[in-house]
């Protein structure tokens, strides 16, 4: 499994087991405070965290069609700060 980093950034554990999310990363990805998350560790020992859908105001079926979208419209260049409005403007090209 490889990665592409958009951002790389160090962070450590505390004694409660907790890490910090690097504040670049915090604001790249919109998050706010009781956002939840889905950690997993692959074979090849990476940890890979990812927000919860539901945490994302989209369902699946709303997400894949939003990575097909994105997939076949990949020179389109813009940031939105909600998941429903860039599936929208999406849908809309």
């Amino acid at each position: 499994m490889t990665f592409e980093p958009i951002i790389q950034e160090e962070t450590k554990a505390t004694s409660q087991h907790q890490i910090t999310i690097p504040k670049k990363i915090w604001n790249k990805l919109h998050l706010r405070t009781g956002a939840r998350f889905q950690i997993v560790l692959t074979k090849d020992n990476f940890i890979v965290v990812s927000q919860k859908p539901s945490d994302l105001e989209l369902s699946e079926q709303e997400w894949t069609e939003l990575r097909r979208l994105a997939h076949s419209k990949s020179n389109v260049s813009k940031s939105f700060t909600k998941p429903k409005d860039a599936l929208r403007y999406l849908k809309d090209l």
